[in-house]
């Protein structure tokens, strides 16, 4: 993948591109080969820790990765673990919230409709802001521009951006 370009991995159902993306994040382990990323100027192999510092992997379902009680406790843990000040961590997520259009920060996740919990789940790894970003399917639940939105967020980042579809016209339309 090429750094800070966005590129669509399409194909049918069961061909592999959800696995592939999950052996890209490291939460599975290749049957052969290796993943290698680039660092320090050169290209090293990965081990599963480094993929999954590395890379934020939305789920084809938003509901695998919420769980708090709040749109704030969702938005605020990773900062948390990052121990950040919480006067920034507060900005930040009131930044999230106004970027993907996320209703109060008190509102609890299983209030939400399926595409606002997608936004919430896109916020929570916009915060983190890994190197390379893979979005499963983002755009079931979501109107085409609500997910173009979220695809010109992540690249504004320069993330490198691989999102998974069966959709070769939004690939065709969105994808470097």
């Amino acid at each position: 993948l090429e750094a800070g370009r966005t590129t669509a991995l399409v194909g049918d159902n069961g061909s592999g591109k959800s696995t592939l993306g999950r052996i890209l994040c490291g939460l599975l382990t290749p049957a052969r080969g290796t993943i290698r990323i680039r660092k320090n100027g050169r290209l090293e192999e990965a081990a599963a820790e480094d993929l999954n510092r590395f890379t934020g992997y939305l789920f084809q379902d938003p509901d695998l990765q919420i769980f708090l009680p709040t749109v704030f406790e969702e938005l605020a843990l990773g900062l948390r673990q990052l121990r950040l000040p919480a006067e920034e961590i507060e900005r930040r997520v009131g930044e999230a919230v106004s970027l993907f259009d996320l209703p109060a920060t008190g509102v609890p996740p299983s209030l939400m409709s399926y595409g606002a919990r997608k936004k919430l789940q896109a916020a929570v790894y916009y915060l983190l802001d890994r190197p390379l970003m893979i979005i499963d399917e983002g755009d079931s639940g979501l109107s085409v521009n609500d997910f173009a939105e979220m695809v010109r967020l992540f690249h504004g980042q320069q993330n490198t951006l691989l999102f998974i579809t069966h959709d070769s016209r939004l690939a065709e339309a969105l994808a470097d």
